[in-house]
């Protein structure tokens, strides 16, 4: 049976690869901590197995989604459905940091 837990965000150091959810601990998520330098950009993601969301937690990025470039900065919140292109890059001094949270639509929990 899996336990709930509570972890403050700075956590995800401790837990390892960044995540502060592993697909050790959830039947149907995982979440990690993405931190974004100013000019770097991440590898471009598309999954037909889950949706994503990112909370930005610190910094300013582009998120660019099938294509459309949208600005991120701390406080938005940013949808990812399936087969959705995606990837994206920091703009700020301050690191672009967020959690991202997967959801596996195809895992099926344990009832």
């Amino acid at each position: 049976m899996r336990r709930g837990f509570v972890r403050h965000i700075d956590d995800f150091k401790n837990v390892g690869k960044g995540y502060l959810i592993s697909k050790d601990e959830a039947e149907v998520i995982e979440s990690n901590v993405v931190i974004v330098k100013m000019g770097e950009v991440t590898p471009v993601g598309c999954h037909a197995d889950e949706e994503e969301y990112y909370f930005v937690y610190k910094g300013e990025g582009l998120v660019t989604l099938d294509g459309v470039e949208h600005r991120a900065k701390k406080g938005d919140f940013v949808f990812i459905p399936r087969n959705c292109e995606h990837f994206s890059k920091g703009l700020s001094d301050a690191d672009y940091t967020y959690v991202c949270v997967a959801i596996y639509l195809e895992r099926q929990p344990a009832l």
